[in-house]
């Protein structure tokens, strides 16, 4: 069953990673380490993007 507007929600991280593993989804949102331990493709941002760069808060306040 599909839902209408096309989102998974899961209590569990888990429960997404075998909707991926499965083919259910195409991708979500998880950390690195997560998609290491399942083997799972993975790209990741640039630190303008994750907000992970103390270097950027000016730039981060003015989202």
């Amino acid at each position: 069953m599909e839902p209408e507007n096309n989102e998974f929600i899961r209590p569990k991280e888990i429960d997404l990673v075998s909707l991926v593993e499965s083919d259910a989804v195409d991708y979500m949102f998880t950390y690195r380490s997560v998609a290491k331990q399942h083997n799972l493709r993975y790209i990741e941002l640039p630190a303008a993007i994750i907000l992970g760069d103390p270097g950027r808060n000016d730039f981060y306040s003015t989202v």
